[in-house]
């Protein structure tokens, strides 16, 4: 006789890829929500990176802001690196 552990743990080696889409997409359904919150955008910024970071499973990541007056391209937020670009 089958458990529902049994018939959950077949349904999910059966439709584990699905499983991880929908994982990662609601991860960026988090972030996106996010982004339309009142935060500084700074601190939005860096929730946004960190979010990011866990859902493509990276150690690093960063924030480009380029200035069109002055045709310059500088890190806004950048996480796992001390390092200035």
């Amino acid at each position: 006789m089958l458990s529902i552990f049994d018939g959950l743990d077949k349904l999910f080696c059966e439709h584990s890829n699905l499983f991880w889409i929908v994982f990662r997409l609601r991860k960026l359904l988090n972030v996106a929500i996010l982004m339309t919150s009142t935060m500084a955008l700074t601190e939005t910024l860096e929730c946004l990176v960190d979010n990011i970071c866990k859902c493509l499973e990276s150690d690093r990541a960063s924030v480009f802001i380029f200035d069109q007056e002055t045709e310059c391209l500088w890190t806004k937020v950048a996480r796992g690196s001390s390092k200035k670009i």
